[in-house]
């Protein structure tokens, strides 16, 4: 089976998006991969409270993708 070796993961904060990045972790970590998780904005969302608050989220996420054994993970807007 051929394995992978970069995941990325669009992350929206909707509803099965903890899912997604579940699944994602589990992709990385079976197969020593690395992964991004990306957070996509809209125009209107481009404000600077907005992006304070998703960069934080971000952290979080990228803080316990960390802490499940994922070597090689980034979280980008």
């Amino acid at each position: 089976m051929k394995r992978f070796k970069n995941i990325l993961v669009a992350y929206d904060n909707a509803v099965g998006g903890d899912d997604a990045i579940s699944q994602a972790v589990s992709l990385a970590l079976n197969n020593g991969a690395e992964l991004t998780v990306a957070a996509l904005l809209r125009d209107y969302d481009l404000v600077p409270q907005k992006l304070a608050e998703t960069e934080k989220r971000l952290a979080r996420i990228e803080d316990g993708i960390r802490h499940a054994g994922v070597r090689n993970v980034r979280a980008i807007i």
